[in-house]
Order: C-alpha cells, then structure tokens, then sequence
C-alpha cells in the first residue's frame, strides 16, 4: 500500500468531483486518480524535504498531525492545478495558497511554528549569539 498524507478520496472531497474532473481528465472523461497519486507524491516530498531534521516524519496512517494534512491538501491542489493550467495562468487564488504553504512550511522548518502534535515535537534548540547548539530533549 502507498501511503499519503492525504488521501486521494479526501482530495476530490476537497476539489469537489467536478473539479477535480477537469483538472484531472485526459480527454476521455474520466477523472485520473493516478495524477492525483502523482500530486500526492509530490507533496509528501515536498513536506519531508523541508521538516526532515526538524522532525521525525514517520507517521502512521491515522496519526498525522492535522497541520500535515492541511499542507499536503494544498500542495496536492496547487500541484494539479499547475499541471492542468501549462498553458494560461493559474487563478490567483492558487498562487496566493502556494505562496502561503511554502510560508507555513519554512516557519515549521525554521521553527517559528510547531506542529504540536502528540510526540511529533522538534528537538530544543539554544541560541548563542550566531550559533545554533542543537539538544535533542
């Protein structure tokens, strides 16, 4: 079994079936449940290469912090509209998304914000100065 932060189903309930038709379809009619695999795996590396060293990211299944659904949810949109939209513009409202979960992303990384779920907690950081001394609590 492949394992996402969000599951395929979760993103059509999101996009809503019609939608996620049209940005999906490859002519035929047919909504593509692999290109929404493929902007999936897109996000979950997206995601771990940004929070890897900051937290563990083995999650189980029904235990991913909610802040982890949220931004894999929008990654996974962002990416298939990106892919629907290679030739015209994306709509503005899905730059704005992407431009705020990168943001949200790089606070998580920097750890200006924490998930705060269960034992996904980052390790204690002391800053001395210009150093980073990194005691992992």
């Amino acid at each position: 079994m492949i394992f996402y932060y969000y599951s395929p189903e979760k993103i059509i309930e999101a996009l809503g079936t019609k939608e996620a038709l049209r940005l999906t379809d490859n002519g035929d009619g047919q909504l593509d449940i692999e290109r929404i695999k493929e902007a999936e795996k897109f996000a979950e590396t997206i995601i771990d290469s940004y929070l890897t060293g900051r937290y563990s990211l083995h999650f189980d299944f029904d235990n991913i912090p909610p802040l982890i659904e949220l931004i894999a949810k929008d990654l996974t949109i962002i990416h298939l509209y990106e892919a629907a939209y290679t030739k015209m513009s994306v709509p503005n409202a899905i730059v704005l998304k992407k431009i705020d979960t990168y943001k949200l992303l790089k606070q998580l990384q920097n750890g200006e914000i924490q998930l705060n779920w269960r034992e996904y907690q980052p390790p204690f950081i002391l800053v001395r100065k210009n150093q980073s001394l990194i005691n992992e609590l």
